[in-house]
C-alpha cells in the first residue's frame, strides 16, 4: 500500500473508472514494460495502492468508483475483474493492447464497451456469469480473436456480432444466454475444440462455416429451436458431442466417415428433449461408442448405424416413435445399460455378437417394455455377461403372444444353461403386463419347462410371468 505518493506538479495521469458494490475487492491488472510511474488504483476514501495483487476490503456493498491511474493506457495488456462487483456498462475503449479481457462473475455488469481496434491477439475473452443485456459486439476485435471465448450465462443477452477471423478457437462458448434468430459464425471458420451453444431457448439457426483441417471434439446445442436442417457436413468432429434439441428440427446432415473420428467419449448425447427429427442417419460414425443416448424424440422413427467396434458403456434410445425393426447387430461393443422403453411402435430388435457386461450400478441391464414387441432373439447376446451390477432385464408390457414368449423364455434358459452359465446365472427378468401368459406349447415351445428351468436351482432366476 502506498499514501499520498508523489507525482510531481506536471503530472497529469491518464484514468480509468468504473463502479463497483464489492466489498472484497481483488482485481488484477498487469502491464508490459516498465515504467517510474508505475499504475495506482484511487479508491473513494482516496487511498493509493500499487496495481499488482491488491485485495482490499470495503465497509459495505454501496455502489461506489473505482479509478486506476496510470502514465499510458498502452502500458496495461491484461484485466481480470472476476466477482468484483462490476455494475453498469464496462468502458475499455482506452486500452488497445489488450491479450486478456475477463470480468467473469459480476451479475450486476450489463455491458462491455470494446476499444475500436486491437493491437496484438486476444487469447481470452471471459465474460461468463454476467448480466450482459442485448447485444454484445465483438467487431472490434476483428482478426485478433481467437483461442478462448466464454460469454455463456448471460440470460439477458440476445446476439453477439462478429467479424472475420482466421485464428483458431479452442473454446468458443455461448451457452446459457438468450441468443435469438439465427447466430452467425461463419466468419470463425477455425473452431477447434469446444463449441457449446446449448440453452438458448430462442436460437433458431447456426450459420457455420466448414472447419476444414480442425476438429470439433465436444459440439453441445441442447435446448435451443433450432428449426428445419442442420447441415453439419462441412465439420470434422472427434470425442464427446451432444446434440439435444428443443426444437423443430427435422434433420441433421453430418459430414463423411474421413471427418469424423473416435466418439466414443465420455458423453455421446445425440438428440434428447424432444426434437423432430424424423429420420438419423449415423452411418458416418464408424467409431461410434461411449454413452449413447437418443431420447424423447417423438416424430424419430429410426436410426442408421454403421459398423463400430467401440465399447459402448450405455446405449439408450427411449421415449421416440422407432418403428418397426431397430438394428443394432453392427454395433459389437454393445454393453452397459439397454434401454430401449416406452416406443410402441418398436417390433423387434437385431442385437450384435458381443461380449461386453451388461448393467451398472444404477440402470438395469436391458429394458424394452412398453413397445409393441413380438419375438426378439437374444442368443447372439450369449458371448456377454448381464452381471454389471443390476442385473434385470425388462419386457413386460409388449403386446405378445404365447408362442412369443415361450421362444423368448426357452431362449433364457438355454442361455443361462447351456451357452453361457457364467453370465447369465442369477438374473431377473420381468416379462408380464399385457404379454400373454406363457404355456407348455404355444409356437411349438414350452414356456413352463422353461420358467421351471429357470427358477431352478441352477440358474436361480427370479421371473415374473403375466
Amino acid at each position: 500500500m502506498s499514501r499520498g505518493v508523489f507525482r510531481g506538479n506536471n503530472y497529469k495521469p491518464k484514468i480509468w473508472s468504473f463502479d463497483t458494490n464489492d466489498t472484497v475487492f481483488s482485481p488484477q491488472v498487469r502491464m508490459s514494460g516498465s515504467s517510474l510511474r508505475r499504475p495506482l488504483w484511487k479508491l473513494p476514501n482516496n487511498e493509493y495502492f500499487g496495481v499488482e495483487d491488491l485485495t482490499y476490503t470495503f465497509p459495505n456493498s454501496t455502489g461506489k468508483t473505482v479509478n486506476l491511474e496510470m502514465n499510458s493506457y498502452d502500458m496495461v495488456n491484461f484485466i481480470s475483474l472476476v466477482t468484483d462487483g462490476l455494475t453498469g456498462r464496462l468502458d475499455l475503449t482506452p486500452f488497445n493492447n489488450l491479450y486478456w479481457i475477463e470480468t467473469r462473475a459480476c451479475s450486476s455488469l450489463t455491458g462491455v464497451t470494446l476499444p475500436p481496434y486491437f493491437n496484438q491477439n486476444v487469447s481470452v475473452v471471459d465474460f461468463r456469469l454476467c448480466n450482459l443485456t442485448g447485444t454484445l459486439d465483438l467487431r472490434p476485435l476483428g482478426d485478433k480473436l481467437g483461442s478462448f471465448i466464454r460469454v455463456g450465462d448471460n440470460p439477458n443477452l440476445t446476439k453477439i456480432l462478429h467479424s472475420g477471423s482466421t485464428r483458431v478457437f479452442t473454446y468458443y462458448d455461448v451457452s446459457g444466454a438468450d441468443l435469438t434468430g439465427v447466430h452467425d459464425v461463419s466468419m470463425l471458420p477455425h473452431q477447434n475444440g469446444l463449441f457449446l451453444i446449448g440453452s438458448n431457448n430462442n436460437l433458431t439457426g447456426i450459420t457455420l462455416s466448414p472447419n476444414t483441417g480442425y476438429t470439433i471434439t465436444n459440439f453441445s446445442m441442447g435446448n435451443t429451436n433450432l428449426n428445419g436442417e442442420l447441415d453439419l457436413t462441412g465439420m470434422s468432429i472427434r470425442g464427446a458431442i451432444s446434440f439435444s434439441f428443443t426444437s423443430n428440427l427435422t434433420n441433421i446432415k453430418f459430414a463423411t466417415p474421413s471427418d469424423i473420428g473416435d466418439v466414443s467419449g465420455v458423453w455421446t448425447s445425440f438428440l434428447s428433449q424432444g426434437g423432430g427429427i424424423i429420420g438419423l442417419d449415423l452411418s458416418s460414425f464408424i467409431q461410434l461408442g461411449g454413452q449413447f443416448t437418443v431420447t424423447g424424440c417423438a416424430s424419430l422413427t429410426g436410426i442408421t448405424h454403421t459398423a463400430s467396434t467401440e465399447v459402448f458403456t450405455q446405449y439408450r434410445c427411449y421415449d421416440n416413435d422407432l418403428t418397426g425393426t431397430h438394428d443394432i447387430s453392427m454395433l459389437t461393443g454393445l454393453g452397459g445399460d439397454l434401454l430401449m422403453y416406452r416406443t410402441p411402435s418398436l417390433t423387434d430388435v437385431l442385437f450384435p455378437l458381443t461380449t461386453e457386461t451388461f448393467g451398472d450400478t444404477f440402470f438395469n441391464a436391458i429394458e424394452i417394455w412398453d413397445c409393441d414387441l413380438g419375438y426378439v432373439n437374444f442368443l447372439p447376446l450369449s458371448g456377454a455377461s448381464i452381471n454389471g451390477g443390476n442385473n434385470t432385464i425388462e419386457l413386460q408390457d409388449n403386446n405378445m403372444t404365447a408362442a412369443e414368449v415361450n421362444q423368448i423364455l426357452v431362449d433364457f434358459d438355454n442361455l443361462s444353461s447351456n451357452l453361457n452359465p457364467y453370465g447369465w446365472t442369477g438374473l431377473t427378468l420381468d416379462i408380464s403386463g399385457t404379454n400373454s401368459k406363457p404355456d407348455a406349447s404355444s409356437g411349438g415351445y414350452n414356456g413352463i419347462a422353461a420358467v421351471d428351468s429357470l427358477t431352478g436351482a441352477t440358474n436361480q432366476w427370479t421371473v415374473t410371468t403375466t
